[in-house]
């Protein structure tokens, strides 16, 4: 299936107000005067299309969103992903796998403790390790990123979510204020070096154009919202 802006534009209307307001931060522009759900969803959707396009295919073309997820993934040198390969939700779930794997690898024991810590509940740690009390120390990177896929829902919206929080602060220079989530930001402190290193290397600072740095870290938060609403059973396509 491929999802189009309109899809996005009702993905957004469901998102919640700060989530909204947080996009509109992350792609620069104003919701200032912009009032209910449906208009700002359609505001937001519009300002993410102008800042991926020129302003003459602005003009002459609508983009799917998974038109726009294809190059967000070659901007970001992931390979071997195709429009015709996997639906947009699935590039971004790969893209985010992707980094978190090499993510985990840089981190020292204690850092993916943390990390799973995080993202996953003290119930889920104890069910997949079998223990409350676990010796990271002789937890490898690789279980670490099982424990996480298997038991996906919030813990891969959490994963998503850090992903966007470092990207806007790489590309833009200032991560999420969403108060929501401001213990899950907070308590992410310690894996900012890390992935803001990796996302160094893959070469994102020297994509040419403002307008990219912010529709990445855009992207990337729109799969956070999408995988909130997944697990919600809220998701309105």
């Amino acid at each position: 299936m491929i999802y189009t802006l309109e899809d996005i534009r009702k993905l957004l209307s469901k998102a919640s107000a700060d989530e909204r307001r947080q996009l509109a931060e992350i792609i620069d522009t104003d919701l200032e005067g912009v009032r209910g759900s449906r208009k700002q969803a359609e505001s937001l959707t519009r300002q993410l299309c102008w800042k991926y396009q020129t302003p003459l295919g602005y003009l002459t073309r609508d983009p799917s969103f998974d038109e726009i997820c294809v190059d967000v993934a070659k901007a970001l040198k992931l390979e071997g992903l195709t429009k015709r390969e996997t639906s947009c939700w699935e590039m971004l779930s790969r893209l985010i796998r992707q980094l978190l794997e090499q993510l985990l690898k840089e981190m020292t024991p204690e850092q993916r403790g943390e990390l799973a810590s995080t993202v996953l509940t003290a119930s889920q740690l104890k069910e997949y390790y079998g223990t409350g009390t676990i010796d990271w120390g002789k937890v490898g990177a690789g279980s670490v990123l099982l424990a996480v896929k298997q038991f996906g829902g919030f813990a891969t919206y959490k994963v998503a979510l850090i992903v966007a929080n470092q990207a806007a602060r790489v590309l833009i220079g200032r991560g999420l204020t969403l108060a929501a989530n401001a213990a899950l930001v907070r308590g992410i402190s310690i894996f900012l070096g890390p992935v803001g290193w990796i996302l160094l290397a893959w070469g994102v600072n020297d994509i040419l154009g403002t307008n990219y740095k912010r529709v990445i870290p855009g992207v990337l938060f729109i799969y956070s919202i999408y995988e909130r609403l997944r697990e919600e059973g809220q998701l309105p396509f």
